[in-house]
């Protein structure tokens, strides 16, 4: 009732019964002030003008006029009536003014049952006081005002239960614009789980969000990242995670499951997650192109089987079930049915419920042992935004579990992280100890300052793209892997330099010859050119690390870097050194092939099994081309590390860092992909006959094994170049 007040089917009966009560007690008045003028033909103006404010206030006592007109008779009755109906409406109208000027409140613009069980949570978060949430049934201009849009704090955009996103962005747009708060915090919710993940992409692309930060989510999405928390991940080293429904809620489950495993579980072993649906192997399919991490972090196994044959086929005991299924009736059914099965223990058979207003009530399945664990979607999510709200406040050094979440629900927060821990490992290389400089912490004891300008680098991602031309869109493995071309390190380097030099000089520090933090000296506050090759070569070296960051955080929200367009003017890369002669590219290309060789041995494949299983006098042209171009490759790798090769032993021995390996692997399996697919090969089961191959896929959708091969192959360059009668080292 309390929203209806303010919506805006009832401010138009409003704004119509205001004219119409107010030309009624004009009409009125006006009758009256005649008739008194016939009846008392001596009456002083001023007489009648008290006259008609005592009709007004209905306590006028006509004296000498027996009988009363019928007019003024009437004119008693209505004109009392018209000005308090008149009062109510214009108290009305106050009233929705003053509810426009709240303050620090949250809006919630939506109707139906999933916003009055959104409102319920968000008014009483557990372990804090009451919050003021102001409930806005439309999200048009006026009820979005009347409902202190301008001073909201927080606003959620649900709309109806039909999540209809077109109307909800709109609404999105108008609140964003009308709300003037600073630091306003928008949570827009979408029907479409693939549209919310776009409509993420574009704002992490964007450039600046003034401190007004909007996350785009499905109420599934928040509340299974709000349930995952609750999850406990130590009981068992591999465990069995059983899904059953391929919905929104069912694949959010699967992900959130494996982003936490990746994060917080036993790495040594692969957890094995069942998916019971009609269509669980293309779903699955779909969450591996998506989320390839998933698949390596992962072993998952698509059952599509009713749920009955399927819990009799499924011999593992899960640790958790999930029933997903958007019928609340099904889910219980099968819940029902999996919990004589097995014997499931506490909390560890989960159905997902749309309808209830709140939190299930866990006495109702006590016949279960407490093994059932309802999820209220709309609850879980509000609980969610509670979370995330809480994190954005704490201006204090937050605890680890409060930075842990931060680093879940803010990308560019993850990115400060991953910019602090390059920075720890290259000073780490270079011989420094952990502690040795205040900088040098872990990234929760960092200071307060330190951690700004990790974010500040960080809030820069969207300039980056933007300068290089690129953007973030959902991540496919029909798209191209990202690489830097010819000049845009260089480009990006001076860029990152001179905007840290900017903001030094804007918090006050200035040039000094030696590093002093507490006087806030930094003997690195000068142009780019006048910088030292050294601390040149190093910002390069930070740039050329950050894709590889940069992609680890967003393939866990299924995210990449992708370019606008196509540059069919810019070439690839091609360094050739003068140490790279054809008599050196003949014995590197030599040595390629038989360490591949020897490896695949080990592995078991026979000499001769396949055309690549020869010796190199009897390798075919084209397969010993493929070596060549690998070793004449070399120069771009070690150019793109800033590498060098000399006759002269350095005096240890040369290794990558494992983010090296990582990066150079990436970039030699794409390398390897781009001059198979140019030679006429395509995807599918291998075969030298029809040019087709298994592994032609992008880096990120590999396996695990495969990935490592790469990798063991990077480490061997060093000891290939020496072979070949060379060093390397670093420039």
């Amino acid at each position: 009732m309390g929203g209806w007040l303010w919506s805006p089917e009832f401010r138009r009966v409003r704004s119509w019964l205001r004219w119409v009560v107010f030309v009624v007690l004009v009409l009125g008045l006006g009758r009256a002030w005649f008739d008194l003028a016939e009846a008392q033909p001596g009456i002083a103006p001023a007489d009648r003008i008290i006259a008609a404010l005592q009709l007004m206030a209905g306590t006028w006592q006509p004296e000498g006029l027996d009988p009363l007109p019928r007019t003024l008779v009437i004119a008693q009755v209505v004109v009392p009536l018209a000005t308090a109906g008149l009062a109510v409406l214009l108290l009305a109208d106050l009233a929705s003014w003053v509810r426009g000027l709240a303050r620090g409140h949250t809006l919630l613009v939506g109707s139906g049952p999933a916003a009055a069980t959104m409102a319920a949570r968000l008014r009483r978060p557990e372990g804090e006081r009451r919050q003021r949430v102001l409930v806005a049934p439309d999200g048009d201009d006026n009820t979005l005002r009347v409902n202190g849009v301008r001073g909201a704090k927080v606003i959620v955009v649900c709309g109806d239960d039909a999540f209809d996103t077109a109307r909800n962005v709109a609404t999105t747009r108008t609140a964003m614009t009308l709300a003037r708060a600073k630091g306003v915090s928008t949570h827009l919710f979408v029907g479409d789980p693939d549209l919310a993940l776009a409509l993420r992409a574009r704002r992490l692309a964007q450039q600046d969000d003034e401190g007004r930060p909007l996350r785009v989510f499905t109420v599934d999405e928040l509340a299974v990242r709000h349930h995952m928390r609750t999850v406990p991940l130590d009981a068992t080293p591999t465990p069995h995670l059983l899904v059953v429904g391929a919905n929104a809620f069912g694949r959010a489950v699967i992900v959130e499951f494996a982003r936490r495993w990746s994060r917080d579980g036993d790495r040594s072993g692969r957890p094995l997650v069942t998916l019971v649906a009609d269509d669980a192997e293309r779903a699955l399919a779909q969450i591996g192109d998506r989320w390839p991490f998933v698949t390596r972090t992962c072993e998952l196994r698509p059952v599509e089987l009713p749920v009955e044959a399927a819990m009799l086929a499924i011999a593992e005991r899960p640790f958790r079930s999930y029933f997903c299924y958007d019928d609340e009736q099904q889910a219980l059914r099968a819940a029902l049915t999996a919990a004589t099965r097995w014997q499931p223990g506490p909390r560890s058979v989960v159905v997902r419920l749309g309808h209830l207003v709140g939190p299930a009530d866990p006495t109702l399945f006590d016949d279960l042992g407490g093994a059932l664990e309802p999820v209220a979607v709309y609850d879980a999510a509000a609980r969610e935004i509670l979370l995330t709200e809480k994190v954005r406040r704490t201006r204090a050094t937050p605890s680890p579990d409060l930075v842990r979440i931060a680093a879940d629900v803010e990308p560019l927060l993850a990115f400060a992280r991953g910019i602090h821990q390059s920075y720890v490992d290259d000073a780490l290389r270079r011989g420094e100890t952990l502690g040795s400089r205040p900088l040098l912490r872990p990234w929760e004891d960092l200071p307060e300052e330190a951690r700004h300008l990790n974010l500040v680098q960080a809030a820069a991602f969207p300039r980056t793209l933007a300068a290089i031309r690129c953007t973030v869109a959902p991540r496919s493995r029909l798209a191209d892997p990202f690489f830097f071309r010819p000049g845009e390190v260089e480009t990006l380097a001076r860029s990152e330099h001179e905007h840290w030099l900017a903001e030094q000089r804007q918090r006050g520090w200035r040039f000094g010859r030696r590093r002093n933090d507490a006087r806030k000296v930094h003997p690195l506050l000068v142009p780019w050119d006048e910088l030292s090759e050294a601390d040149r070569s190093r910002n390069r070296a930070i740039v050329r690390a950050r894709p590889l960051l940069f992609d680890r955080v967003l393939e866990r929200e299924g995210l990449q870097i992708v370019r606008l367009a196509a540059d069919s003017t810019t070439p690839a890369p091609d360094v050739r050194p003068p140490w790279l002669t054809p008599d050196v590219v003949e014995r590197l290309a030599r040595l390629i092939h038989e360490g591949f060789v020897a490896k695949r041995r080990e592995d078991g494949v026979a000499m001769g099994a396949t055309p690549a299983m020869r010796s190199w006098e009897e390798l075919p042209e084209d397969l010993r081309e493929a070596n060549r171009a690998q070793a004449r490759d070399l120069g771009n790798k070690l150019d793109l590390l800033e590498a060098t090769v000399t006759t002269t032993p350095p005096p240890r021995p040369f290794e990558f860092a494992e983010e090296e390996v990582e990066m150079l692997a990436r970039y030699e399996h794409d390398r390897w992909v781009s001059e198979r697919i140019a030679a006429g090969w395509r995807y599918g089961p291998r075969s030298d006959e029809a040019k087709t191959h298994d592994l032609l896929v992008p880096w990120l959708y590999l396996s695990a094994q495969k990935q490592e091969v790469d990798r063991e192959m990077i480490r061997r360059i060093p000891k290939l170049v020496e072979a070949a009668g060379y060093h390397i080292t670093r420039r």
